[in-house]
């Protein structure tokens, strides 16, 4: 299953933080932007979204910053990191 592999364990069972589905964030330009799963540390931020494959990678990767520079603005102290999560071949890519 996907959640049980090694690779994306550390996104699905989370002690120490709060999760969010289909999170929606307002940039600081009033865009509105649905985050597929965003889960708040103490220090960190992981920005997650869920691609098919990474046919269109340039496309998912511009995505993903403008949800990255999003959370910037709503967590300034933290730091914000991204991910593809590509379910074809349930590889991740940090960004």
């Amino acid at each position: 299953a996907i959640t049980a592999s090694k690779k994306t364990r550390r996104f699905f069972y989370i002690d120490d933080g709060d999760v969010y589905t289909e999170k929606d964030v307002v940039n600081s330009q009033g865009r509105n932007y649905r985050i597929d799963r965003l889960i708040v540390f103490s220090k960190e931020v992981w920005v997650i979204d869920y691609k098919s494959s990474p046919r269109l990678k340039d496309q998912y990767l511009a995505q993903i910053n403008e949800y990255v520079k999003a959370i910037n603005y709503v967590y300034p102290d933290k730091q914000t990191k991204g991910f593809l999560f590509y379910m074809d071949n349930i590889e991740i890519e940090e960004v």
